[in-house]
């Protein structure tokens, strides 16, 4: 674990900057892979892990 990021515990504590870069640089890796991707919001770390674990839960059920 990188403990540079152990002080953080919203996204508001990244600060507005390094949010826009992260936004910017998930816009321009799809864009090198020829997909369009654009950033609909910006929410915490709560709603990131009801995200995924509906992605994993999806996954399961494809590979059932």
């Amino acid at each position: 674990m990188n403990h540079s990021y152990s002080h953080i515990r919203h996204i508001d504590d990244l600060g507005k900057k390094f949010v826009k870069e992260l936004e910017e640089f998930f816009v321009h890796y799809h864009e090198l892979t020829g997909k369009e991707y654009r950033i609909l919001d910006v929410k915490g770390s709560g709603e990131a892990r009801r995200r995924m674990k509906d992605g994993m839960r999806a996954l399961k059920k494809k590979a059932s």
